[in-house]
Parts: structure tokens; sequence; C-alpha cells
């Protein structure tokens, strides 16, 4: 094969990904010509790490010549040399055929175009920015890489985890990631192809055909991290400009050759799934304590109406790591994380005391929603800490409400209180796509407000509270129901993300 031809996967990784990037290297290296890998926090190659002449591979742990850049990193080697170039991640499952799937895509669309398996659209103007309120990702529909789109589409941003490109054609180089290290390179190239007019695509593909690796993902994942997200969200809010390119004309001839390659290439998951449950007794036990949402939306509209004070929280893996740590386990990553924390609004709180009061708030909530995943997928696997609970309802009860209609006649049951630290703007639009009657908002933003909100709220006229407060919110949530009286759900990113869409 001429160099021209040659086809290069390209990696970032670092320590607690290492059985990841170990499987990825290992499905992809026979797939590719050079498989490039950016090892951050590395300063010598791991017991057990592959050896090859096509792996190459950089160390930029501390005191090495090269520096952490995170997920930027697999871009070190972009447009170097020529050659189609992939950019995988360390939490996927990839599938046989994918390099020839991905590289044949390139080829159809001429090389004039980026192509991936995961994209997004943002929900804004044409030719203008984000509102100032708010995230940018409060503004995109995406398109996972693990489900189907009908056909092709131009999107505005691209999963670099399953991208590919030839860069010396679109002239495309490491220096397309100039934002912040740690910042996003999924955000640095969706900004550079705006600049440069480069169409990116979200490929057509086949449901399932891709996979999360569900056992490596939870490990430090970017969603636990605030600077991450904050960085990557200044990142693509500076930009005023957003536009989608017009689709390329894809050249005909390689469209049977996609068709055969996508049907060939199914994908067996390695990590936990939904259909390799086994239930021991334990587990059939639990199922059957779940409530379903709808039972819980009828049950909660005559609760409103009869002003019956009522709590309902949820758990889940966070809520999980602070319970663990109050019974004596070290302290998970993000709980160290100041960033972190202060968007939670736990900044100066007893950690361990905020566990111990989910455990008691868990024991005297009137409604506590877990997840089945618990009996799948163990970082969520929270019920255990409640024996004595009698019965739970699916954590999901938020966007179930959504898809069948529950969350207006809830709202409509009574006066509705919204607590969350961007009510201003969440309010108007509740109002307007349920058409509440009456619903007002007031400030939440930390463990430090439930206090003085406990004071005020037993005279406020709302008999229904929808609660956004991170881990301490819920034993708030608790105590909002027995000491003010009131119907308190923990909507959580409900609120924000699904019910004022």
């Amino acid at each position: 094969m001429s160099n021209e031809n040659q086809r290069i996967c390209a990696m970032a990784t670092f320590p607690l990904r290492l059985e990841g990037s170990i499987l990825v290297i290992q499905k992809l290296l026979p797939q590719c010509d050079k498989f490039y890998c950016y090892l951050n926090g590395y300063t010598e190659l791991p017991p057990g790490f592959p050896q090859d002449p096509k792996l190459v591979t950089v160390l930029a742990g501390p005191g090495c010549e090269h520096q952490d850049l995170g997920s930027q990193g697999k871009f070190f080697w972009c447009g170097v040399e020529n050659g189609y170039y992939l950019t995988v991640d360390d939490d996927i499952h990839y599938p046989e055929g994918y390099v020839d799937y991905m590289v044949n895509n390139v080829d159809r669309y001429s090389r004039k175009a980026i192509v991936g398996m995961h994209g997004g659209l943002f929900r804004i103007r044409m030719g203008g920015g984000f509102p100032e309120r708010g995230m940018a990702k409060e503004h995109r529909t995406l398109y996972p890489y693990d489900t189907a789109v009908p056909r092709d589409m131009s999107v505005h941003i691209l999963g670099a985890g399953v991208m590919a490109c030839y860069p010396t054609a679109i002239g495309l180089t490491r220096d397309a990631c100039c934002g912040p290290v740690h910042s996003g390179d999924d955000e640095d190239i969706a900004i550079w192809s705006q600049r440069k007019h480069i169409p990116l695509v979200r490929l057509q593909g086949r449901t399932k055909w891709i996979l999360p690796n569900n056992l490596v993902w939870i490990k430090d994942p970017l969603h636990r991290r605030v600077g991450y997200m904050q960085a990557a969200d200044t990142k693509l809010k500076q930009w005023k400009q957003w536009t989608v390119q017009r689709l390329p004309e894809a050249l005909p001839d390689l469209t049977q050759a996609k068709a055969i390659t996508v049907q060939a290439a199914v994908v067996t998951p390695k990590g936990p799934q939904f259909s390799d449950i086994r239930l021991n007794p334990a587990d059939l036990e639990f199922c059957h304590k779940i409530l379903s949402s709808d039972a819980l939306a009828a049950i909660l509209v005559d609760r409103i109406k009869t002003r019956t004070p009522t709590s309902v929280i949820r758990m889940s893996d966070g809520e999980r790591a602070f319970i663990e740590h109050a019974k004596g386990a070290a302290p998970a990553p993000f709980m160290l994380d100041r960033q972190w924390l202060q968007r939670y609004g736990l900044t100066n709180a007893d950690l361990k005391r905020v566990g111990l009061d989910l455990l008691e708030a868990g024991n005297r909530a009137d409604f506590l929603a877990c997840t089945i995943s618990g009996l799948y997928y163990p970082g969520f696997k929270v019920h255990q800490h409640f024996p004595e609970r009698k019965q739970f309802i699916d954590s999901f009860f938020g966007p179930l409400w959504e898809a069948t209609g529950r969350v207006a006649d809830i709202l409509r049951a009574g006066p509705v209180l919204v607590l969350h630290r961007d009510y201003a703007r969440l309010v108007p639009i509740l109002q307007r796509k349920y058409q509440v009657p009456k619903i007002s908002g007031m400030s939440l933003n930390s463990w430090g407000d439930h206090d003085r909100l406990l004071r005020e709220l037993p005279a406020h006229e709302a008999t229904t509270v929808l609660v956004s407060g991170g881990a301490s919110g819920k034993p708030f949530c608790v105590r909002l129901a027995e000491q003010a009286g009131k119907v308190a759900i923990d909507a959580g990113e409900s609120t924000g993300t699904i019910w004022a869409k």
C-alpha cells in the first residue's frame, strides 16, 4: 500500500483507562497501517501494553518531553503525513470492518469532508451564536454513535471518538486543537470546520453497530469534570457565526460497498448489557418492588390536590459514592474536584455528612427512585443500601413523564414552585409549554440555601415544588415535605434539559 493510502488510527488515553485502551488497540491494529497512541499521565509503558511495529506511542506524564494534552492528544500527529486519519477513544467497542467503513465514506465525499458516527445540531439561529444563559449543550440535538440516522446529514459538531478524514486534503493539522488543554477536541474541530467551511457529516450507519465500553467510560467520565465542561462551553460560545455546511455530493459507486460493510460489521459488546441479565432471587425481588412512572404520576396528582406532604427523591452513581464514603470508602475523584463541588452546590460541605444524610433520606422519603441498570451496571447499584424499603420507583420518571404526556398533568394539579439556580429562565418556558396557571421560582444554588428556604416556604402558596439541588438536595426534599407540607419532587436536570427544553 502506498503512503498516500495508509490508514492511521490515533487515540489519547490515561492510566485509569488502561484496560479500555488495550482493547481498542487490539481491535483496530489489525485494521489499520499505523496506530498512534498519546499516553497522558504515563512516564513509561505499563506492563501488558501491546508491542507492535505499527504502534507508535508518546509518553506525556510528569517530567516527560510532551505535556498532558487530554483528549486533544489524539490529533498530535494530524496532517504530518498523507493518509486517512481516524480518531478513536478508549471507551468504545469498535466492530470488525470499522476502518474500511470510515475510509470508504471519506472517499465517498472525495476527501473534502470530515465524517463521523456521532454528531449533533445546535438549535440556534443560522449564522448566529448561543444565548448567554445556560450551557451550549442545552441547545443541541445529539445523534449518538450507537443509533442509526435515516441518511447522512451535515451537522455542527462531531464526536472525535468515531471520526475520520484525509487531513492533507482539507488542510487539517494538530494546530486546529488550539483551545486550552483539556477543553475538548470535538469543540476544536467543530470551530475549525466553521472557519474553513469544511462539512462535518454524521454518517447513516447502523443501530448498535458501535457500542460504548460500559466498564471503561465510567472511569473519570467527562460529565464529572466541571472544569472541562465549562472550558468546552466557553469555547463553543466564542464562535458567533454557526452555520451548517452544505452536504457535499457523494460518489455513488461506493454506496453499495458501504452497505455491504455495515451489514457485515456486527460487534458483540464485552461490557455489561441488559440482555445479559440473570436475576438471582434478590434481584427478582427488587424488580417486583419497582413502581411504574404512570402509577407514581397518578399518586402525585392526587396528593397535590389533597395537599398531602410527599417527598420523591432519586439516587444514582453520585449518591452511591457519597454513601460509601460515609461508610468508610475513599472519596471518589469527582468529590475532590472543587469545580464539580461548586457546580453541584457542595462547596465547603461535609461530604461524609452528605452521605449520612442521603442514607437517612433514602429511608424516610415517601418514594425513592433507583434504576434497574444497577442490576447489571455495578456503579449504579444503590438500592442495596436501603434493604428495609418495600418499594422503589424508576429513576427515569422525569423523561418517562415527558414521553407519556404526564408532566402537564402534574404541573397543573396545583401551584408550582421551581427551586433551581436558573429558575428565571426555566419558569417562563414551563409555563408556556405546559400552560401552567400558577408557577414561580426561587434560587437554589447550594446546601447553604436550605435553611433559608425551609423558613420561607411553609407560607408559600405552592403545593408542588420541583427541586434541582444535587446530592444535598435529596435530604432537603424530604425536609421540605415534612417541614413545609409540600409535594417535593427531586426533578434534578429533567427540569432544565427535558421539561423546559
